[in-house]
Formats: C-alpha cells, sequence, structure tokens
C-alpha cells in the first residue's frame, strides 16, 4: 500500500515537471484529462489497488502545483488574492472540524470528509491566483465542447451498437475503501441500474457524464444566448446532448437542465425561445404521463426499456409512494431529528455515526441538503449554501455589467450551472462528484478572477460606469503593461 503510494506521488511530480512550465498548462491538462481518467487508468499495466489509488493522482498533482505556486507567491512577496466566498469556506471547514471533534470523529474521518467537499477549491484558489487571459477561456471552452463531442459519439455507438462498445468503455470493478468513505465504489453496471442502453462514455458511471453534460450544455447554450450566432449547430449539438443525456437515465439531470434551460432564457428575456422551451418541457412531461401505468416493477429490474419510459414510470402513482418512503421522507424528517438534538452542528461528518443516531436508517445519500445537515448542522449547511450566494452574486455582476459576450457567457452560464447544482443536490450528491466538482470550481474561479479584475482595475463603481468596459476580456488582475 505504501508502496503503491510512493510510485503514485513520483508518477505525479513527473507529471508536473512535464506539464508545470506554467500553472495554465496543469490546469488544462487536468480540465481535459479528467474525463478520460477511468478509461485511460483501465489499460494501466498495475494492480486494481494501485488502478484505484491512482484516481488520486489527479488530486496530487493538483496539491504539487497549489504548493509551487504558494512558495513562488511568498518568495514573491506577493498577496495572495482575497475572494467573497474564502471566509464561507474557512466557515464550513471549521464547522466540520468542531462537529467532529465534538461528536468524537477521528481526525481522519475528518479530513476525508472536508477532502470530499472542498478538494478543488485549491483548483479555484490557484486559477484566481493566476492570470488568465482570453486564449485561456477560449482553449478551456473549445476543448470541452470537443470533448462532449467525442462524448456524445461514444454515447451513440453504445445506443446503437451496445454490448461490444460498453466491454470497450466499462472501467475495472475495483473498490478501494478509506476510512468509511469508498475511493472508488463499483455501482454502475451491477444491473440494478440496467435499464435499456446505458450510456456512460469514459466516465466510467452514468451520472458523471450527465453532470459532465449539463454542465456543456448550460455553457453553450449560454453563448448561444448571448451572440445568437451558428444556430443551426447549437440546435444540432442541444438536441444531441439532450438525447445522450436522457441515455443516462437520470431523471434527475434531465430535469435539472430543463429547469435551467428555462431559468436562463428568462434571464435574458428572449420570449419567443422561451416559449419553444416551455412546450418541450411541457411535452416531455406530457408524453412521460402517458407510460405512467406502466408497471413500476421495471424501476428495479432489467427489463429494457426507453429513456421515455424511465421517465413515465417516475410519474406513476407508485413512484410517488415509494418516494414518500425515501427521498421525500428524509427531506422532511432528517431536519427534524436534527433540530431536535444537535441543530447547529450535526451529528458529526461520519457516515456510520450519522446512521447510528438517526434511527429509521433514512436513505441519506440522495438528498445532499439533508445529508449536509445531519453531518455539520445548520452552521455548516448555512456556509454551503452562502458559498452558492456568494459566486450567483459575482456571476450576476459580471452577466449585468460586462459588455463583452465572453464575459456575459461565463456570468451567464455560472448562474446556470448553480441553479442546477443546487437543485441536482436535492436527488444526488452532485457536489462529491468528480467531474462536476471539479469544472463547477474552475468556472468558480474564472467568473471570480474577471469580477476582481474588474473592480481592481476600475474601482467601486456604479453598474451604469461599468458597462461601457471595451469589450477585450482580461482575466488578469492587473493591466498589461
Amino acid at each position: 500500500m505504501i508502496n503503491d503510494f510512493l510510485l503514485m506521488v513520483v508518477i505525479s511530480l513527473f507529471t508536473f515537471l512535464w506539464i508545470g512550465k506554467s500553472f495554465k498548462r496543469v490546469v488544462l491538462f487536468l480540465a481535459f484529462f479528467l474525463p478520460f481518467e477511468e478509461f485511460i487508468l483501465k489499460f494501466m499495466p498495475v494492480s486494481d489497488e494501485l488502478y484505484s489509488l491512482l484516481r488520486y493522482g489527479s488530486e496530487l498533482l493538483l496539491l504539487i502545483t497549489l504548493i509551487v505556486l504558494i512558495f513562488k507567491k511568498i518568495v514573491e512577496k506577493r498577496p495572495f488574492v482575497k475572494t467573497p466566498v474564502d471566509l464561507p469556506v474557512l466557515l464550513f471547514a471549521c464547522s466540520a472540524f468542531l462537529s467532529g471533534l465534538l461528536n468524537q470523529i477521528s481526525l481522519l474521518e475528518i479530513a476525508l470528509f472536508l477532502r470530499i467537499v472542498l478538494r478543488y477549491y485549491a483548483l479555484y484558489f490557484i486559477v484566481v491566483n493566476i492570470d488568465l487571459d482570453i486564449e485561456f477561456a477560449k482553449k478551456l471552452i473549445k476543448g470541452l465542447i470537443a470533448i462532449a463531442v467525442f462524448q456524445f459519439s461514444l454515447g451513440l455507438a453504445q445506443v446503437f451498437i451496445g454490448e461490444p462498445i460498453n466491454k470497450i468503455l466499462m472501467p475495472r470493478p475495483t473498490t478501494l475503501t478509506v476510512g468509511s468513505y469508498a475511493a472508488k465504489k463499483w455501482l454502475i453496471l451491477e444491473g440494478l441500474r440496467e435499464k435499456g442502453h446505458l450510456v456512460f462514455g469514459t466516465f466510467g458511471d452514468t451520472v458523471n457524464l450527465g453532470l459532465f453534460i449539463l454542465i456543456v450544455l448550460v455553457l453553450v447554450t449560454a453563448i448561444f444566448l448571448i451572440t445568437q450566432k451558428n444556430k443551426e449547430k447549437f440546435w444540432l449539438f442541444l438536441i444531441i446532448g439532450f438525447f445522450i443525456l436522457c441515455s443516462t437515465y437520470s431523471v434527475g439531470l434531465v430535469f435539472t437542465f430543463m429547469v435551467v434551460l428555462l431559468f436562463m432564457v428568462f434571464l435574458v428575456k428572449r420570449w419567443g425561445m422561451l416559449g419553444f422551451c416551455g412546450f418541450l418541457v411541457g411535452g416531455v412531461i406530457l408524453m412521460a404521463f402517458t407510460y405512467r401505468t406502466e408497471p413500476f416493477s421495471l424501476i428495479a429490474s432489467n427489463a429494457p426499456i426507453s429513456p421515455l419510459e424511465n421517465l413515465g414510470i417516475i410519474f406513476s402513482g407508485k413512484a410517488w409512494e415509494v418516494a414518500k418512503t425515501n427521498r421525500l421522507f428524509t427531506f422532511f424528517e432528517v431536519p427534524s431529528v436534527i433540530f431536535s438534538h444537535s441543530p447547529l452542528l450535526g451529528f458529526g461528518p461520519n457516515w456510520s455515526t450519522v446512521k447510528d443516531r438517526i434511527a429509521g436508517g433514512y436513505f441519506l445519500g440522495d438528498v445532499y441538503w439533508s445529508q449536509i445537515l445531519a453531518q455539520v448542522g445548520l452552521i455548516g449547511l448555512g456556509s454551503l449554501l452562502l458559498i452558492f450566494y456568494k459566486f450567483y452574486k459575482v456571476s450576476a455582476d459580471i452577466y449585468k455589467n460586462c459588455s463583452d459576450f465572453l464575459s456575459k457567457s461565463l456570468g451567464l452560464g455560472f448562474m446556470g450551472i448553480l441553479v442546477g447544482v443546487f437543485l441536482y443536490d436535492f436527488v444526488g450528491p452532485a457536489l462529491e462528484v468528480r467531474p462536476l466538482a471539479f469544472y463547477f470550481w474552475l468556472f468558480g474561479g474564472l467568473v471570480t478572477s474577471r469580477w476582481l479584475s474588474i473592480k481592481n482595475s476600475q474601482g467601486d463603481l456604479s453598474p451604469a460606469q461599468i458597462a461601457p468596459l471595451k469589450t477585450r476580456l482580461v482575466f488578469s488582475r492587473e493591466e498589461k503593461r
């Protein structure tokens, strides 16, 4: 185990030396590597244990980059950038630590919990502390769109070819557990979720792929709403992307995207398109209702069903009855238990402790906000929601006050991502999913960096004064000399 970890450290160091000529290159490398991580590591000639450990490699590379950046800042005597979310992040970490101490949770369990929730805050810190120009943003967005197109192609191949493609893309069936947390948990293809032509691309998991598609679709939609260019390409991308999203069989992601789509269209007040989106959402719901009489037993069987049938099952009366005993039950009952026992700090950042202290075995895992409340109480939950609020406020300022299309698109797109993540966290732990968490903090850093550059270069100006800014996009905090 120790030898495997040392080998992983050596690999990460060599990777850093290879791409570490600039911090931008490291960030871009990780952004483009993560979607293929499971697939690439599958073919590594190593043991299953080392294969699971290698999934920490990207985080270790990020940590090495962070340490080098901090050292460079100290040597050059340059101040670290302060951002609006720093205090809420610190408050969340302190609440988790204090909750763990009061509930007699081991320091390892506390550290693992904080790593899972805040691991990519390090990425955010790096992004806001380096100079990012327009070329970085362009490369990032173009690269993610290209990766999404490739995933769409794989998804279509999985739908129409099936098993031969699935065998190639399927990750290794290994599980590594550290403390009470699974570092890699083998869940996806054991059978319970095999409802039809399940699509997971190179992500190794349907939800991971779906969350990545959600982010890219939101960003592309935001750019289109701002520019109104390349309509044919946009609609083709949107239709295929939505089809692949449905083929992940994640009902929560499908409805999350439709709500986010309506939200963004409403913000830009393009009422004609808003009507179309409303028609789309209504049509999907109406068609899904036609399948609501399907036997509910299909939801837990391997019988092949279509994505539309999958949506229809959720609208069945039986589905809502079952929801009352798991997700809805958790959402309403867990807070009442926490409020009556430990409202401020919860039962501690440890799964086994929470399950032992909450009678009835509530299904916490899929209701993330209830899970956070149970683990770190109102202080922890409030600080996490404050992070969302601060990010939303910064994004709204960028969208309303910047005149260049890319800044407005980033502001609008990240507002959509925030709404989407907030909604999906009612049915799944989106913030703990590695691909989603990475891009969440990455784009949070980009938007915050842009916001800080305006604030530092223009001072505290009114929106009317900020609006006429040049269309030049500069993420750097300092003007070019």
